[in-house]
């Protein structure tokens, strides 16, 4: 996965395009474990608060703001050289002399943006700056849905994907770069663990066998 974002471009174009490409797909990991963790249904979500109390409530706030945050930084309008964003990105391949890629990139980073009111007000209100009318719930914010987020994601990557296109006939396919099989576990796990501790209080396994697990201690 190292030369996954590596391009066919003067240093200019590369390094940003590479810098905002795994940080957009260290969004998508977060992202799909957000997901498989919190967006399946509201079993899913009684499962994760049978026996561990506000522990997942307190785990999904802090990957839902966490997304938010990252997202909303990679769409900002930023020119500091230091930053690594779209639309320094835009910019990069504009100096690069194609300008009709850049006219495409131009118009789909507008799309984006459009899609970012909700996520902005969030940003600035309730996560960055934790506004103290917003918190006593006095701010009015558009509504978010899992599937807005996915959206602005999807567009991210179709941006990153135009660049790919342009310069060496590719692109990536930031899903399946995804691994997603420890959340998967962990959820079966939970199963397993609820069930086990039922079998254990209704009498059906001697409570011995599990103070003599391999992991009592740990």
């Amino acid at each position: 996965m190292s030369d996954t974002f590596d391009l066919s471009a003067p240093d200019f174009v590369a390094r940003p395009y590479k810098q905002v490409g795994k940080e957009t797909l260290r969004i998508r990991q977060q992202w799909e474990h957000y997901r498989t963790l919190f967006d399946e249904g509201e079993e899913r979500i009684e499962l994760l608060s049978e026996r561990t109390g506000s522990f997942f409530k307190v785990l999904q706030e802090t990957y839902l703001d966490d997304t938010i945050l990252s997202v909303v930084r990679i769409i900002e309008e930023e020119k500091r050289h230091d930053k690594y964003v779209l639309s320094r990105l835009k910019d990069a391949v504009e100096d690069d002399g194609r300008e009709n890629l850049a006219s495409d990139l131009s118009s789909r980073l507008n799309e984006i943006r459009n899609l970012r009111p909700a996520l902005k007000k969030r940003r600035d209100k309730l996560i960055a700056h934790r506004d103290k009318d917003a918190l006593e719930g006095d701010v009015e914010f558009p509504d978010l849905s899992p599937g807005g987020i996915e959206e602005v994601l999807t567009h991210t990557e179709d941006f990153l994907n135009q660049i790919d296109a342009e310069y060496d006939d590719s692109e990536v396919a930031y899903e399946a770069l995804v691994e997603t099989s420890g959340a998967d576990a962990l959820i079966t796990s939970l199963k397993q663990a609820i069930d086990y501790v039922d079998a254990i209080e209704e009498g059906e396994v001697p409570i011995e066998r599990f103070c003599n697990s391999q992991y009592y201690s740990a």
